[in-house]
Protein backbone atom coordinates (compact mmCIF):
# COMPACT_ATOMS: atom_id res chain seq x y z
CA UNK A 1 0.00 0.00 0.00
CA UNK A 2 2.86 2.04 0.53
CA UNK A 3 5.03 1.96 -1.89
CA UNK A 4 1.67 2.50 -4.32
CA UNK A 5 1.28 5.68 -3.04
CA UNK A 6 4.50 6.35 -3.45
CA UNK A 7 4.34 5.57 -7.00
CA UNK A 8 1.16 7.71 -7.20
CA UNK A 9 2.71 10.75 -5.63
CA UNK A 10 5.97 10.32 -7.91
CA UNK A 11 3.52 10.36 -11.03
CA UNK A 12 1.69 13.37 -9.30
CA UNK A 13 4.87 15.36 -8.70
CA UNK A 14 6.22 14.36 -12.02
CA UNK A 15 3.33 15.34 -14.48
CA UNK A 16 2.99 19.01 -12.39
CA UNK A 17 6.86 19.45 -12.82
CA UNK A 18 5.62 18.64 -16.70
CA UNK A 19 2.26 21.47 -16.89
CA UNK A 20 4.50 23.85 -14.87
CA UNK A 21 6.81 23.61 -18.08
CA UNK A 22 4.41 24.33 -20.19
CA UNK A 23 3.71 27.78 -21.45
CA UNK A 24 0.96 29.93 -20.01
CA UNK A 25 -1.98 30.01 -22.39
CA UNK A 26 -3.12 33.28 -21.24
CA UNK A 27 0.01 35.26 -21.68
CA UNK A 28 -1.03 37.06 -24.83
CA UNK A 29 -4.31 37.61 -23.67
CA UNK A 30 -3.82 41.21 -22.27
CA UNK A 31 -1.83 42.26 -25.62
CA UNK A 32 -4.94 41.07 -27.66
CA UNK A 33 -7.24 42.71 -25.20
CA UNK A 34 -5.26 46.15 -25.70
CA UNK A 35 -5.29 45.96 -29.45
CA UNK A 36 -9.14 45.14 -29.66
CA UNK A 37 -9.94 48.01 -27.47
CA UNK A 38 -8.32 50.26 -29.36
CA UNK A 39 -9.75 48.77 -32.46
CA UNK A 40 -13.29 49.06 -30.67
CA UNK A 41 -11.94 52.70 -30.27
CA UNK A 42 -12.90 53.35 -33.91
CA UNK A 43 -15.43 50.57 -34.55
CA UNK A 44 -17.53 50.90 -31.24
CA UNK A 45 -20.38 48.22 -33.05
CA UNK A 46 -18.27 45.39 -33.52
CA UNK A 47 -20.12 43.20 -31.03
CA UNK A 48 -17.68 40.11 -31.98
CA UNK A 49 -14.64 41.70 -30.76
CA UNK A 50 -16.51 42.80 -27.73
CA UNK A 51 -17.71 39.15 -27.01
CA UNK A 52 -13.48 37.92 -27.90
CA UNK A 53 -12.08 40.68 -25.27
CA UNK A 54 -14.69 39.86 -22.88
CA UNK A 55 -14.06 36.49 -23.28
CA UNK A 56 -10.28 36.91 -22.71
CA UNK A 57 -11.25 39.10 -19.51
CA UNK A 58 -12.92 36.44 -17.57
CA UNK A 59 -10.26 34.27 -18.24
CA UNK A 60 -7.56 36.52 -16.81
CA UNK A 61 -10.22 36.67 -13.59
CA UNK A 62 -8.37 34.58 -10.18
CA UNK A 63 -10.76 31.72 -10.45
CA UNK A 64 -7.93 28.57 -10.57
CA UNK A 65 -10.87 27.51 -7.50
CA UNK A 66 -13.54 26.99 -9.67
CA UNK A 67 -12.34 23.83 -11.21
CA UNK A 68 -11.40 22.36 -7.46
CA UNK A 69 -14.13 22.57 -5.15
CA UNK A 70 -12.69 20.58 -2.83
CA UNK A 71 -9.90 22.62 -2.37
CA UNK A 72 -9.45 24.83 0.90
CA UNK A 73 -8.63 28.04 -1.43
CA UNK A 74 -12.06 29.86 -1.22
CA UNK A 75 -13.03 31.54 1.10
CA UNK A 76 -17.15 31.35 0.11
CA UNK A 77 -18.17 34.57 2.34
CA UNK A 78 -16.19 36.79 0.30
CA UNK A 79 -18.55 39.37 -0.82
CA UNK A 80 -19.58 39.16 -4.36
CA UNK A 81 -20.07 43.23 -4.72
CA UNK A 82 -16.22 43.52 -4.04
CA UNK A 83 -15.59 41.12 -6.69
CA UNK A 84 -18.55 42.68 -9.28
CA UNK A 85 -17.06 44.02 -12.73
CA UNK A 86 -19.77 45.89 -13.80
CA UNK A 87 -18.52 47.22 -16.89
CA UNK A 88 -18.63 42.95 -17.98
CA UNK A 89 -21.60 42.42 -17.07
CA UNK A 90 -22.68 45.73 -19.04
CA UNK A 91 -21.34 43.62 -21.95
CA UNK A 92 -22.67 40.68 -21.53
CA UNK A 93 -26.20 41.96 -21.00
CA UNK A 94 -25.46 43.59 -24.67
CA UNK A 95 -24.82 40.44 -26.09
CA UNK A 96 -27.26 38.68 -24.70
CA UNK A 97 -29.77 40.94 -25.39
CA UNK A 98 -28.97 41.29 -28.82
CA UNK A 99 -27.92 38.08 -29.96
CA UNK A 100 -29.43 35.51 -27.59
CA UNK A 101 -32.81 37.21 -27.15
CA UNK A 102 -32.82 37.24 -31.00
CA UNK A 103 -32.01 33.86 -32.01
CA UNK A 104 -29.02 35.99 -33.78
CA UNK A 105 -26.49 33.70 -33.60
CA UNK A 106 -24.53 35.17 -36.75
CA UNK A 107 -21.21 35.06 -34.10
CA UNK A 108 -21.85 33.59 -30.95
CA UNK A 109 -23.34 30.25 -29.48
CA UNK A 110 -25.69 30.23 -27.09
CA UNK A 111 -23.75 27.21 -25.15
CA UNK A 112 -20.48 28.91 -25.76
CA UNK A 113 -22.55 32.36 -24.48
CA UNK A 114 -23.77 30.34 -21.44
CA UNK A 115 -20.68 29.13 -20.07
CA UNK A 116 -18.87 32.00 -20.33
CA UNK A 117 -21.54 33.98 -18.65
CA UNK A 118 -21.63 31.31 -15.62
CA UNK A 119 -17.69 31.30 -15.36
CA UNK A 120 -18.04 34.92 -15.16
CA UNK A 121 -20.48 34.95 -12.04
CA UNK A 122 -18.57 31.79 -10.53
CA UNK A 123 -15.27 33.69 -10.30
CA UNK A 124 -17.10 36.59 -8.58
CA UNK A 125 -18.47 34.39 -6.38
CA UNK A 126 -22.77 35.29 -7.78
CA UNK A 127 -23.46 31.21 -7.44
CA UNK A 128 -27.14 32.32 -7.51
CA UNK A 129 -27.37 33.48 -11.23
CA UNK A 130 -24.07 30.95 -12.12
CA UNK A 131 -26.13 28.04 -11.51
CA UNK A 132 -28.53 29.88 -13.64
CA UNK A 133 -26.60 29.81 -16.59
CA UNK A 134 -25.15 26.81 -16.32
CA UNK A 135 -28.30 25.24 -15.68
CA UNK A 136 -29.54 26.79 -19.30
CA UNK A 137 -26.53 25.01 -21.03
CA UNK A 138 -27.38 22.30 -19.35
CA UNK A 139 -30.89 22.14 -20.35
CA UNK A 140 -30.03 23.16 -24.47
CA UNK A 141 -27.32 19.87 -24.76
CA UNK A 142 -27.99 16.92 -22.56
CA UNK A 143 -30.87 15.29 -24.81
CA UNK A 144 -28.52 16.12 -27.93
CA UNK A 145 -26.06 13.26 -28.84
CA UNK A 146 -23.51 15.22 -31.14
CA UNK A 147 -19.70 15.39 -29.80
CA UNK A 148 -20.28 19.10 -28.83
CA UNK A 149 -23.12 19.14 -26.87
CA UNK A 150 -21.66 16.08 -24.70
CA UNK A 151 -18.63 18.01 -23.66
CA UNK A 152 -21.22 20.90 -22.77
CA UNK A 153 -23.40 18.71 -21.13
CA UNK A 154 -20.39 17.59 -19.02
CA UNK A 155 -19.04 21.18 -18.35
CA UNK A 156 -22.17 21.67 -17.35
CA UNK A 157 -22.90 19.48 -14.53
CA UNK A 158 -18.99 19.65 -13.51
CA UNK A 159 -19.28 23.67 -12.83
CA UNK A 160 -22.73 23.03 -10.91
CA UNK A 161 -21.09 20.65 -8.63
CA UNK A 162 -18.58 22.58 -8.07
CA UNK A 163 -20.94 25.14 -7.29
CA UNK A 164 -23.07 23.68 -4.85
CA UNK A 165 -19.71 21.57 -3.16
CA UNK A 166 -18.11 25.35 -2.70
CA UNK A 167 -21.81 26.20 -1.24
CA UNK A 168 -22.00 23.29 0.99
CA UNK A 169 -24.82 22.19 -0.91
CA UNK A 170 -24.66 18.18 -0.26
CA UNK A 171 -28.11 17.36 -1.30
CA UNK A 172 -27.85 19.28 -4.89
CA UNK A 173 -24.30 17.89 -5.45
CA UNK A 174 -25.39 14.48 -4.45
CA UNK A 175 -27.89 15.04 -7.07
CA UNK A 176 -26.12 16.71 -10.15
CA UNK A 177 -22.94 14.61 -9.81
CA UNK A 178 -25.95 11.47 -10.02
CA UNK A 179 -26.71 12.95 -13.04
CA UNK A 180 -23.49 12.60 -14.91
CA UNK A 181 -22.56 9.51 -13.38
CA UNK A 182 -25.57 8.63 -15.81
CA UNK A 183 -24.30 10.52 -18.70
CA UNK A 184 -21.72 9.26 -18.39
CA UNK A 185 -22.87 5.69 -18.28
CA UNK A 186 -25.11 6.15 -21.06
CA UNK A 187 -22.26 7.76 -23.94
CA UNK A 188 -19.24 5.91 -22.96
CA UNK A 189 -20.44 2.41 -23.01
CA UNK A 190 -17.56 -0.08 -21.89
CA UNK A 191 -15.23 2.79 -21.35
CA UNK A 192 -17.09 4.10 -18.21
CA UNK A 193 -16.04 0.38 -16.39
CA UNK A 194 -12.47 0.79 -17.69
CA UNK A 195 -11.45 4.35 -16.78
CA UNK A 196 -11.74 6.90 -14.35
CA UNK A 197 -15.31 8.76 -14.25
CA UNK A 198 -16.85 10.81 -11.88
CA UNK A 199 -17.20 8.17 -9.15
CA UNK A 200 -13.88 9.68 -7.76
CA UNK A 201 -15.59 13.00 -7.72
CA UNK A 202 -18.58 11.39 -5.55
CA UNK A 203 -16.41 9.61 -3.30
CA UNK A 204 -14.79 13.51 -2.48
CA UNK A 205 -17.95 14.63 -2.27
CA UNK A 206 -19.09 12.05 0.90
CA UNK A 207 -15.51 12.61 2.49
CA UNK A 208 -15.72 16.61 2.43
CA UNK A 209 -19.51 16.01 4.38
CA UNK A 210 -18.28 12.99 6.51
CA UNK A 211 -20.59 10.38 4.93
CA UNK A 212 -19.07 7.77 5.76
CA UNK A 213 -21.20 4.95 5.78
CA UNK A 214 -22.46 5.97 2.36
CA UNK A 215 -18.85 6.35 1.02
CA UNK A 216 -17.65 2.84 2.14
CA UNK A 217 -20.77 1.72 0.98
CA UNK A 218 -20.54 3.07 -2.27
CA UNK A 219 -17.03 1.71 -2.52
CA UNK A 220 -17.73 -1.35 -2.12
CA UNK A 221 -20.47 -1.24 -4.58
CA UNK A 222 -18.04 0.19 -7.48
CA UNK A 223 -15.74 -2.54 -7.11
CA UNK A 224 -18.18 -5.63 -7.19
CA UNK A 225 -19.71 -3.54 -10.46
CA UNK A 226 -16.99 -3.28 -12.28
CA UNK A 227 -15.65 -7.30 -11.45
CA UNK A 228 -19.48 -8.43 -12.36
CA UNK A 229 -19.24 -6.36 -15.58
CA UNK A 230 -16.14 -8.13 -16.54
CA UNK A 231 -17.42 -11.25 -15.50
CA UNK A 232 -20.61 -10.65 -17.37
CA UNK A 233 -19.02 -9.03 -20.58
CA UNK A 234 -15.37 -11.52 -20.70
CA UNK A 235 -16.88 -13.84 -23.33
CA UNK A 236 -18.18 -10.26 -25.61
CA UNK A 237 -15.62 -10.51 -28.51
CA UNK A 238 -17.09 -6.41 -29.46
CA UNK A 239 -16.94 -5.03 -25.57
CA UNK A 240 -13.32 -3.63 -24.91
CA UNK A 241 -12.98 -5.02 -21.39
CA UNK A 242 -8.89 -3.32 -21.28
CA UNK A 243 -8.72 -1.52 -17.86
CA UNK A 244 -11.93 -3.38 -16.60
CA UNK A 245 -10.53 -5.40 -13.85
CA UNK A 246 -7.56 -3.01 -13.16
CA UNK A 247 -10.00 0.10 -12.18
CA UNK A 248 -11.82 -2.47 -9.99
CA UNK A 249 -8.85 -3.21 -8.44
CA UNK A 250 -8.12 0.65 -7.97
CA UNK A 251 -11.86 0.54 -6.29
CA UNK A 252 -10.45 -1.85 -3.54
CA UNK A 253 -7.53 0.40 -2.82
CA UNK A 254 -9.02 2.80 -2.14
CA UNK A 255 -11.60 1.39 -0.35
CA UNK A 256 -8.89 0.22 2.19
CA UNK A 257 -7.65 3.63 2.18
CA UNK A 258 -10.55 4.79 3.72
CA UNK A 259 -11.41 2.15 5.69
CA UNK A 260 -7.69 2.68 7.39
CA UNK A 261 -8.90 6.50 7.87
CA UNK A 262 -11.97 5.90 9.90
CA UNK A 263 -10.31 3.24 11.72
CA UNK A 264 -13.27 0.62 10.26
CA UNK A 265 -13.79 -2.95 12.04
CA UNK A 266 -13.97 -4.13 8.46
CA UNK A 267 -10.44 -3.23 7.74
CA UNK A 268 -8.78 -6.44 8.45
CA UNK A 269 -11.61 -8.45 6.02
CA UNK A 270 -10.25 -5.98 3.34
CA UNK A 271 -6.96 -6.59 3.45
CA UNK A 272 -7.47 -10.27 3.59
CA UNK A 273 -9.14 -9.35 0.54
CA UNK A 274 -6.57 -6.99 -1.12
CA UNK A 275 -3.58 -9.55 -0.31
CA UNK A 276 -5.55 -12.53 -2.14
CA UNK A 277 -6.15 -9.75 -5.15
CA UNK A 278 -2.23 -8.47 -5.17
CA UNK A 279 1.57 -9.84 -5.72
CA UNK A 280 4.02 -6.60 -4.90
CA UNK A 281 1.26 -3.85 -4.42
CA UNK A 282 -0.23 -5.00 -7.91
CA UNK A 283 -3.68 -6.81 -8.85
CA UNK A 284 -1.72 -10.69 -10.08
CA UNK A 285 -1.99 -10.56 -13.46
CA UNK A 286 -2.06 -14.93 -13.11
CA UNK A 287 -4.88 -14.48 -10.93
CA UNK A 288 -8.48 -16.88 -13.20
CA UNK A 289 -11.47 -15.95 -13.24
CA UNK A 290 -12.93 -18.51 -10.90
CA UNK A 291 -10.14 -17.56 -8.27
CA UNK A 292 -11.78 -13.65 -8.87
CA UNK A 293 -14.90 -14.83 -8.35
CA UNK A 294 -14.49 -16.46 -5.10
CA UNK A 295 -12.50 -13.46 -4.09
CA UNK A 296 -14.78 -10.98 -4.76
CA UNK A 297 -17.76 -12.95 -3.54
CA UNK A 298 -16.37 -12.14 0.04
CA UNK A 299 -16.88 -8.62 -0.19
Amino acid sequence: MKSELMKYLYVLLLVSSILAAQPNPTTGYPQRIADITRILEKDSLNDALRLERLTLQVALLDGDWVYQPFSQYLNAETNPEKLRIKAYEKEFERIYRNYIQTGNFNFVKERNFYHQRGLYFMKTRQFTVAIADYKQLLASNISRAEWESQHFTFLALDMLFNIYVIGNDFTQALQTINIKLEEEQKRLGSRYYSYANSSYAKVELFDKFDKREELIAYLKQLSKENFEYYFDKHQDKNTSLKGVKQLGYSYVVLLIRYLKKYESPELKKYNAIYRKLSKRNRMKENLTDNDLKTIIAKM
